[in-house]
């Protein structure tokens, strides 16, 4: 009798101590967010309006004097950024220097290009949802043991295509991250740091 409530008893003990052992956390995926995804120089314009902007709403206290210092190697997006944060800058009302005075603000920005290993597609396969479509129009027609087309095979099939049309606006997910900060400074005090992500 003992040796077999042991053997019955032996794998429920190991079990608990088991349970007592930490675990390591179980991978989970984040609640899908939206990114903008920069595939023109005008998507670089359009990144040095928001930058002005955010600086237009903090400069108020502090004067529309400014100058923009570039950290890093001069590259084409660099070379191309500067003169259009300038352009920006000048257009909505600041006074850009060279080189910052006592008083005025300065913005230093630096990028960052982040590589990811190839193949991260989070688009569903092309055909994915006719497939779908098909698979439901043709179970239902199995069950009604008809192949009419009544109503939810109408709009199943619409659906399906219109979803198979509509995911290909969906933007392919790239290599490739480019990180944006920018840092405004008043007399070496931070007045805002923004970090935007593409």
């Amino acid at each position: 009798m003992r040796r077999v409530l042991l053997v019955f008893l032996a794998p429920l003990a190991l079990c608990l101590l088991g349970g007592c052992q930490s675990q390591v956390p179980m991978a989970a995926s984040y609640e899908m967010t939206f990114q903008q995804k920069m595939q023109a120089a005008e998507h670089w314009r359009v990144l040095a309006r928001d930058i002005v902007a955010q600086v237009g709403q903090r400069a108020a206290p502090y004067g529309y004097d400014i100058a923009i210092e570039r950290e890093g190697a001069t590259t084409v997006f660099a070379t191309a950024f500067d003169d259009m944060l300038v352009t920006e800058f000048v257009q909505s009302g600041f006074v850009v220097r060279e080189t910052a005075q006592p008083g005025s603000l300065l913005l230093r920005y630096k990028t960052q290009l982040v590589t990811h290993a190839p193949g991260r597609d989070v688009r569903p396969p092309i055909g994915t949802f006719a497939a779908l479509g098909g698979g439901i129009i043709a179970l239902h027609a199995a069950l009604d043991n008809t192949l009419s087309v009544g109503n939810i095979n109408v709009l199943t099939g619409v659906t399906a295509g219109a979803l198979e049309l509509g995911s290909g606006s969906i933007a392919q997910v790239t290599d490739t991250e480019f990180i944006v900060t920018t840092s405004l400074l008043s007399d070496s005090m931070y007045v805002a740091r923004y970090t935007d992500i593409y």
